[in-house]
């Protein structure tokens, strides 16, 4: 077998492409911070027709790095998988490519899991009843799947976001174009409503893996790893069989700062990343996340079609969480707050908005009642900030809509919340309470102060301070709560889409994605 030796510039490879005739390699450079997720391309000829084997190689003549979603793993020296009519495997420091056929692949398969054998680790056994699996009842079906294999998802135990809006849409349109469930806890309130008009799966269990292996697209608001690697721990031992798994993001808010840590294509992968403002879709494909338009689109979220007005006098209070004072989420993706917390700037903005008598009674004085929505990382707080508050506050459920309560609220008291854009959206006054905005930007959140300037880009004032705040509110309660010109302006400008058709366009999408075609989207 000849062979034809390929040398490689960049070293953590992230995505491989293999065709009839071309290998594309992407991958980026981990020694260089500037570089970190700007991908790099390198194609390489192929002759189908020969029985060449491509050599694959380092110019420095290190190891190559496997990155999370490259479909070879660092952890076995047998790694390998079969990509189109070639197989790909680990030789030394050298990738190799060689033309596949039935006999290999059983070899291949066999050394690998005499490795998985001799290891003999948790992760290991489950590889094997996971390929085991794959091979006897799910390999065929997913070869052989007519229609796509959608499953929508929000949170775990609620939904209400865009995966619901989505879920609703494909269901009402596209039912026989496409299989469609649902992952929210069955017992939620959620799962009790979406299991009317659909089927609702367990988040990660049996069915929702069943799906997985089947080649099921994962459609969510959220981009947590269970939704597109559903086994903790375990990947390393199937990297092969995941590749190709596509993750469809629609994000929960729209991404005013720098989340490039977190959502870069190295640590996500995102097939399809939807965006809502022209300012926001600029972001992912010129910062540092390593996407292109290929990726990033913008076609508004699908939960804008369900946001209606039925203003009824009420001021809701809608904080974001705080990365810095909760414990890490368990199982059920509960998190508690830390021993800090009390003595937090966050715990004192809190106090303020819901236990100060004057800010209450100056509320009702206007014939407004004042509510509060906590953010569902922070619900630990709930029953000692219930004691704290004045009369006549009152604490919104976990399970309520919010879209129900941007309709029936008439300003909004938010921070750095991405609701803000929900809100103004239906042309209504926002006000930023940011009284630590240093700390919150300082490092200790898990964002970064990305493109979005609040006082330049926001919808409504930025206050700092509880007397500024006070007299900002009680000015908006005077004139009735009516939207400022300037902000109105802001909000016609930002959004570049009101035509109540942004699940059409996600769909059209999605399937695009899939297919490489347009649905027949209504």
């Amino acid at each position: 077998m000849a062979k034809k030796i390929c040398n490689i510039q960049f070293d953590t490879l992230t995505d491989i492409g293999v065709e009839n005739d071309t290998v594309t390699l992407k991958g980026f450079d981990s020694s260089s911070d500037t570089l970190h997720f700007q991908e790099k391309k390198c194609r390489i000829p192929l002759n189908p027709a020969s029985s060449d084997c491509i050599v694959l190689r380092r110019q420095d003549r290190q190891p190559f790095i496997c990155g999370k979603f490259f479909p070879l793993s660092d952890r076995y020296r047998n790694s390998y998988a079969c990509l189109g009519r070639w197989i790909l495997s680990k030789r030394g420091e050298d990738l190799i490519l060689t033309p596949l056929c039935r006999t290999e692949h059983i070899r291949m398969e066999g050394k690998l899991l005499m490795e998985y054998l001799r290891i003999h680790g948790k992760i290991e056994i489950r590889g094997i009843k996971v390929r085991i699996f794959y091979y006897l009842f799910y390999q065929k079906k997913r070869r052989n799947r007519k229609k796509p294999l959608l499953i929508f998802s929000d949170r775990m135990d609620k939904a209400g976001d865009n995966g619901e809006a989505m879920f609703r849409y494909v269901q009402r349109y596209h039912k026989e174009e496409a299989e469609c469930f649902f992952a929210v806890d069955p017992s939620s309130e959620s799962g009790r409503q979406l299991s009317r008009i659909g089927r609702v799966i367990e988040p990660g269990g049996k069915e929702y893996k069943k799906l997985y292996w089947q080649g099921a697209v994962m459609v969510s608001s959220q981009a947590e790893d269970w939704i597109f690697r559903p086994y903790k721990g375990g990947t390393e031992a199937y990297k092969d069989l995941a590749y190709g798994t596509k993750f469809v993001f629609l994000q929960h808010g729209i991404t005013k700062d720098d989340l490039s840590d977190w959502l870069n294509r190295a640590n996500k992968n995102i097939g399809l990343l939807v965006t809502a403002t022209r300012m926001e879709q600029d972001s992912f494909i010129s910062g540092n996340y390593g996407y292109t338009d290929e990726q990033v689109k913008l076609t508004g979220f699908p939960r804008y079609d369900r946001l209606y007005s039925r203003p009824q006098k009420k001021i809701t209070i809608l904080l974001t969480w705080r990365y810095y004072l909760v414990e890490l989420p368990d199982e059920k993706g509960k998190r508690m707050v830390k021993n800090n917390y009390y003595e937090s700037t966050y715990h004192q903005m809190l106090k303020y908005l819901v236990g100060s008598p004057e800010f209450a009674a100056m509320a009702a004085g206007y014939g407004y009642t004042l509510q509060i929505m906590l953010h569902p990382c922070m619900e630990d707080i709930r029953e000692s900030l219930q004691k704290e508050a004045a009369p006549g506050v009152v604490f919104l459920s976990y399970d309520q809509s919010y879209a129900g309560i941007f309709s029936e609220s008439d300003l909004i008291i938010t921070d750095y919340s991405s609701v803000a854009f929900d809100f103004a959206y239906l042309r209504k006054p926002v006000i930023y309470y940011q009284q630590d905005r240093d700390e919150f930007f300082g490092g200790m959140h898990m964002y970064r102060q990305g493109y979005y300037d609040y006082e330049e880009d926001g919808f409504g004032e930025v206050v700092t301070g509880r007397e500024q705040l006070y007299d900002t509110v009680e000015s908006y309660l005077q004139n009735q709560c009516t939207l400022k010109d300037r902000y109105r302006k802001r909000i016609d400008y930002t959004f570049p889409w009101n035509d109540h058709k942004n699940c059409r366009r996600v769909y059209r999408e999605i399937m695009r994605q899939i297919t490489g075609k347009d649905s027949h989207a209504l």
